[in-house]
């Protein structure tokens, strides 16, 4: 039942997450092991040794974590499956026409959950360890002409392969690659105490009777070739170069929000308006005939910060062409410095204030915004003060700020509480926090007639 929760909450996050590429990973494979020949040790005959078996194997995995921590750039990919595994069949004994046909047939395979997690070595070249869980099924045949009996038997079992993967053809079809492996697989169980007739028989075919076998070879190394379908795998190199571009695209997001409307813009009638995307011959378009440098490298700017397309060629030719055109992002963005400082000066945001002092810390405006900064703060503490209405809030921005260009309407609001409250201990508070406030002689004399009345 827990499982199943789990489940359904990476199944919910894959939905609920922002993802720049989708997580869904999934492979089917099969595998088989050319050469194992194993022994069997039937009580009371002579064992058979070298009975040539081909195992073979078929599987189906898929990522199951589907989260946003899969945005980190992590080589690991964890698998959870089903395998139908380690099928082998062979004939034990087969004495020919003499015997009327007669035979007796061995069969096995294995049906298991599996868990997995694949580390991506270097470009095309991953290793995959993989374990499972299951119940080996067994069945003897004894044919008696042409009418077989059959006993069959199944035991726990449990297995771990290591295997070499090498992607052979990408994208045989859109979003697959085929793979080709190299597996070391190794059983934990050998069988024990089977016996491959139960029902008696008779005459020419009585020396297949009660046949049991002490022990079954299972668990000596298997060594294998496999070959899969790999959905959805992102190369190693790829999956860094999109993190490196996902960085950059960040920084610009975090130096020009606030300062263009690009947000707004249509991405797609800037692609087509700047051509941002791979002509037939694989280059970008020459923008220089039509657009100026700073234009191009302004646009070409915001539309990476902002529009991200999702083609890693195409994003990295576009960093290219703004790194190539001689305009290094730093030095851009200096050249921008009158500019921006028109625009926030005009904007009366804080904010952006803050944000462009950060952005120019030695910028030749600083005196000029700093002192427009503590006006709008000046000014946004005593609206909230007045808002409030209450001495401990004019008071808290009367010393917040005792040079305050409303330090006047401050003192004004508290002597207008003094003057409703009309209390003798209201107007010598009054007196003493202000003792040359403009207000002092109103409170002397509006206290001498409190006084004279009592």
């Amino acid at each position: 039942m827990r499982f199943l929760i789990i489940l359904c909450f990476l199944a919910i996050s894959a939905f609920s997450a922002d993802f720049e590429k989708s997580n869904f990973r999934a492979q089917v494979y099969a595998g088989i092991v050319p050469y194992y020949p194993i022994e069997l040790d039937p009580v009371g005959r002579n064992p058979l040794h070298n009975q040539q078996t081909l195992p073979i194997s078929g599987g189906v995995l898929f990522s199951p974590l589907f989260t946003p921590a899969f945005k980190l750039d992590i080589p690991l990919t964890f698998w959870i499956g089903v395998e139908a595994g380690n099928w082998a069949f062979t004939d034990l004994y087969n004495p020919g026409a003499d015997s009327g046909n007669a035979r007796l047939s061995w069969s096995q395979w294995t049906p298991a959950l599996t868990g997995a997690v694949s580390f991506n070595l270097i470009g095309d070249l991953d290793i995959r360890l993989l374990g499972g869980v299951g119940y080996t099924l067994t069945t003897f045949t004894h044919t008696v002409s042409e009418h077989p009996l059959v006993a069959s038997y199944s035991d726990f079992n449990y297995f771990g392969t290591v295997s070499l993967e090498y992607v052979l053809v990408h994208d045989i079809f859109k979003g697959s690659d085929l793979k080709l492996s190299a597996f070391y697989r190794q059983d934990a169980r050998d069988l024990h105490n089977k016996q491959a007739t139960t029902h008696p028989d008779s005459g020419f075919i009585s020396f297949l009777n009660d046949i049991n076998f002490a022990r079954i070879e299972q668990n000596k190394p298997k060594f294998g070739v496999e070959i899969s379908l790999d959905f959805g795998r992102e190369p190693r190199a790829d999956r860094k170069k999109r993190f490196q571009l996902r960085d950059r695209d960040l920084e610009l997001r975090k130096h020009n929000a606030g300062n263009d409307t690009v947000t707004e813009w249509d991405c797609m009638a800037i692609e087509r308006d700047y051509k941002f995307f791979i002509a037939a011959n694989g280059e970008l378009p020459d923008m220089k005939e039509k657009f100026t440098r700073s234009q191009f490298t302004d646009v070409l700017e915001s539309f990476l910060a902002f529009c991200q397309p999702e083609d890693l060629q195409t994003k990295e030719r576009l960093y290219a062409t703004l790194d190539s055109n001689k305009v290094e992002l730093k030095q851009y963005q200096m050249t921008q410095e009158d500019t921006r400082y028109k625009q926030v000066i005009a904007s009366n945001d804080v904010s952006y204030l803050k944000m462009f002092l950060q952005y120019y810390p030695h910028s030749k405006y600083r005196s000029t915004i700093e002192a427009k900064v503590t006006l709008l703060d000046d000014y946004g503490a005593f609206k909230n003060a007045r808002s409030a209405n209450n001495y401990k809030e004019y008071l808290q921005y009367l010393a917040s700020f005792p040079d305050g260009q409303y330090r006047k309407e401050a003192e004004t609001g508290i002597y207008a509480l003094v003057q409703a409250a009309n209390r003798q201990k209201d107007y010598e508070i009054y007196l003493k926090k202000f003792p040359n406030g403009f207000y002092v002689n109103e409170a002397r004399r509006a206290l001498h007639e409190l006084m004279k009345q009592q």
